[in-house]
């Protein structure tokens, strides 16, 4: 009991249903990671996503926060109150300060959503929620640059993260292209893949963001 115990202070815990934490204790980086729509307990989608996500953090040397959402927006399901930016904020808050025990001395310096998640990220992104230094990636969603305000270009990098075959691929291309045009610190980081996150990809585009 004494070595399990020390060894998830080292490099994080895990409870189904509950948040995780991965990543080693002395990582100087911190992310915060936001699921998409799910089960009280991670469906098969996201357990995958997880493993994508631990595996990230020891290879990039990060700290990787994962808390679960806490509205019911269907039946049986949980996910993040995103649809007003007041919403968005006070869910931000309490992450924030969940966060960290897990995070410690770590900085946090990406917010990433996938999915309905990912349009949490985005309305936080739009209403100035980070800093300049931060990096907000959007994973299988999009946005509206017209709800984009010109100020949010000193709020942080956004990047862009989306399968070719998700059905959102055509209107997350098309934000992009259009904050671009603004001259927004946007990226576009596709691979080839439907609605879901894959260990490569998320490895090549969480290193990207590190070095932002």
């Amino acid at each position: 009991m004494r070595i399990c115990l020390l060894l998830a202070g080292l490099w994080g815990f895990e409870g189904y249903g509950q948040e995780a934490c991965y990543g080693s204790k002395s990582a100087k980086t911190g992310m915060i990671y936001f699921h998409g729509i799910d089960n009280p307990s991670p469906d098969a989608m996201e357990r995958e996503n997880r493993r994508h996500l631990e595996k990230v953090a020891l290879k990039e040397n990060l700290r990787i926060f994962v808390p679960r959402g806490t509205l019911e927006c269907r039946p049986g399901k949980v996910c993040w109150a995103h649809y007003t930016i007041n919403r968005a904020r006070q869910v931000f808050q309490r992450v924030k300060a969940q966060s960290q025990n897990c995070l410690g001395q770590a900085t946090l310096k990406i917010a990433m959503g996938f999915s309905n998640g990912g349009y949490l990220v985005n309305r936080l992104f739009v209403s100035c929620a980070f800093n300049k230094e931060q990096v907000v990636i959007v994973a299988g969603a999009r946005g509206h640059s017209s709800s984009v305000p010109d100020q949010a270009k000193e709020c942080g990098s956004l990047m862009i993260h989306i399968g070719k075959r998700d059905q959102m691929y055509a209107r997350a291309q098309r934000y992009h292209e259009d904050l671009k045009k603004r001259n927004f610190p946007v990226f576009f980081s596709p691979f080839d893949g439907a609605h879901e996150l894959r260990y490569k990809p998320l490895k090549e585009l969480i290193s990207q963001a590190k070095s932002l």
